[in-house]
């Protein structure tokens, strides 16, 4: 399998291509930049490691479209996997000496970036947002779409962007230094979920801005017996189950289990065929039971999926009989 990144602002050593074409075989890189000096540099460093087969550098302005080597790439109709993007933090050199002022440490302080490396017009907010935009475009043309963000209004301001456009599928995560914090945030329009793990983390600071949940844990009123999990999941009408050992992943062409669904069930409506039945399942989940030191409990992890009602009510309605289950001592 092939993997292909897009690496914006790849800088004059190329040092992020050149290491995973190191560490994988199977990876490829585009970078871009706008600064020629730089674009002159990483090529050599490119031609100098005999990557030219597998990473492209190509120069942008900075007036044009970020992600514009995604349409225009050498590279085909390949998807891209992901890009990555440390995009420049400030909006003028103004900016620049504010900040350094803030530091309380001088070597903090000191600036060793060039300004085409740390100055854009609206600062990273305004650059990641543009991104934001463009990415509507170009959509599932690359799987996820990433940047580090230095500021934690620049996290606000690109999560509201992506709520303003209804795009839920969407990580955060930080990066901790001494006195320095910095954020990265992934967006992505296909139908992978990530699990909560790598797609929130457990700062009271920023949970307001945290994705929506993909793990749900639903507690259970006692231990089920062994086979209680696979015989409720083997009840409902049209799952496709990996097997019978935990955690099973579950998959969905259509939902058989809401109160509509189950209404024409009873009422004698033919079901729904699923064998044989082409594109994506309507949801691709994992459950398993566990307990630990809150009890009992039946634990749902959302693998795939553009329906997030879906997975949520099929979660409640898998756990609900869990609890009937268990209730009734079967």
């Amino acid at each position: 399998m092939v993997f292909i990144f897009f690496i914006s602002g790849t800088g004059s050593s190329a040092i992020y291509p050149l290491l995973g074409c190191k560490l994988s075989p199977n990876w490829h890189f585009v970078g871009s930049d706008i600064d020629r000096d730089s674009l002159e540099s990483a090529r050599t460093n490119v031609k100098r490691n005999s990557m030219g087969d597998r990473i492209e550098i190509v120069e942008v302005s900075a007036e044009g479209p970020i992600l514009q080597p995604l349409a225009a790439s050498r590279i085909p109709s390949s998807r891209y996997d992901f890009t990555m993007c440390n995009p420049p933090f400030y909006s003028s050199a103004e900016d620049v000496a504010r900040s350094a002022e803030a530091k309380e440490f001088q070597p903090n302080a000191v600036c060793t970036g060039a300004d085409v490396e740390m100055i854009t017009e609206g600062g990273e907010s305004h650059f990641v947002c543009r991104m934001v935009e463009e990415s509507l475009a170009l959509k599932d043309r690359c799987r996820w779409y990433t940047s580090m963000l230095g500021k934690l209004s620049s996290l606000t301001d690109v999560v509201s962007r992506l709520r303003s456009h209804s795009i839920d599928n969407y990580a955060i995560t930080e990066f901790v230094q001494g006195q320095t914090r910095r954020w990265a945030v992934g967006w992505s329009f296909t139908e992978e979920r990530l699990p909560d793990s790598l797609a929130r983390i457990p700062n009271p600071g920023v949970s307001s801005l945290m994705p929506p949940r993909n793990n749900f844990r639903q507690a259970l009123p006692g231990i089920p017996s062994p086979s209680a999990l696979i015989d409720v999941l083997s009840s409902i009408p049209g799952l496709v189950l990996s097997s019978t050992t935990q955690p099973i992943t579950i998959s969905a062409q259509t939902n058989s289990w809401s109160r509509a669904a189950r209404r024409k069930q009873a009422a004698g409506a033919p079901k729904a065929s699923v064998s044989g039945a082409v594109g994506s399942p309507l949801l691709v989940c994992r459950a398993s039971v566990m307990q630990d030191d809150e009890g009992p409990a039946v634990v749902f992890l959302w693998v795939k999926g553009r329906e997030r009602l879906a997975f949520e009510g099929f979660a409640s309605h898998v756990a609900k009989k869990m609890r009937d289950v268990v209730r009734s001592g079967a």
